[in-house]
């Protein structure tokens, strides 16, 4: 081979490498991502701009949003509010651009002082919403069976905030659907319905405004044998909640893992039309991080 094939052939090679060294770079949300430290106890995830997500702890943890950027896999701007996070849940994105934190944890029931903080996170300023539910009138109900008043899942909809309830592992299995007015006040939540999820404790949602689908997430842990538990973690897709806001019989179920250990899944949210982003909290056999959840290539 003479000098100039082989100066050929390695500018063919220096092309080939650079073209897949861009489509790898272009290629999107790796399929799972480490957190660093600062997000050890993800709670919540909304959509930042288009390579980023703003995420936040829960419970025990600074009153902080991180907005972190998935391309670089870093933590890139830390927004810290002059509120209490009780038990920060969720978060979603408002149609003009704000951010709300929903500080509804309520793994007691008893709790009467739920918020949803509204944030713009251009001028930091804070607005808040203070609510009731209003079917409790016990706090905590007097049988855990009824404990059916904790919230870790919220979107913004058809111009309303709407929540749903994570039920006992101990309950009966329904999620319930409260609606709120998207403005700063305090209020008694309308009770819209409720929806049978067998075996799935409600942990985070998310609004896609382009579809009109609504996805949750959830885990629950059974028996199995020789006492290991058995994940029923999944994601459950609602294809038209923008039609009507309510949640219907038009879903469909996406298992996030077949792996013998549950993993704690606390955040959701759209990164387009076909993928979820889906976060899990630390544990002493697992890392906190972010999966990606393509919806075409699920059973």
């Amino acid at each position: 081979m003479t000098n100039s094939h082989k100066l050929i052939w390695a500018f063919f090679l220096f092309m080939a490498l650079f073209l897949t060294s861009q489509v790898t770079a272009q290629s999107g949300f790796p399929k799972r991502i480490k957190l660093p430290k600062e997000l050890r106890e993800v709670s919540g995830a909304c959509k930042a701009d288009s390579v980023s997500l703003w995420l936040q702890n829960d419970s025990q943890n600074k009153s902080c949003l991180y907005k972190y950027n998935w391309k670089q896999q870093e933590i890139t701007e830390t927004i810290c509010l002059d509120v209490p996070n009780r038990d920060w849940e969720d978060l979603a994105n408002t149609p003009d651009g704000r951010i709300l934190i929903g500080d509804f944890g309520n793994n007691t029931n008893q709790r009467k002082d739920l918020h949803i903080y509204i944030l713009d996170p251009q001028t930091k300023q804070v607005e808040q919403i203070q609510f009731s539910y209003p079917d409790q009138d016990q706090f905590p109900p007097r049988s855990v069976n009824y404990w059916n008043y904790d919230c870790e899942a919220f979107v913004v909809a058809r111009d309303s905030i709407h929540l749903f309830s994570k039920n006992r592992f101990s309950g009966n299995g329904y999620t319930k659907h409260y609606r709120l007015p998207l403005r700063a006040g305090t209020y008694k939540a309308q009770l819209i319905d409720s929806m049978y999820l067998e075996n799935i404790a409600v942990s985070a949602a998310d609004f896609n405004p382009e579809t009109g689908a609504l996805a949750v997430c959830g885990y629950h842990s059974q028996p199995r044998r020789y006492f290991l538990p058995k994940t029923t973690g999944r994601i459950i897709v609602f294809e038209d909640f923008g039609k009507n806001g309510v949640i219907s019989k038009n879903q469909h179920a996406y298992p996030l893992h077949k792996l013998g250990f549950i993993r704690q899944y606390e955040a959701l949210n759209w990164l387009n039309n076909h993928t979820l982003i889906v976060g899990n909290e630390q544990k002493k056999w697992q890392h906190h991080a972010l999966y990606k959840v393509d919806l075409t290539q699920q059973d």
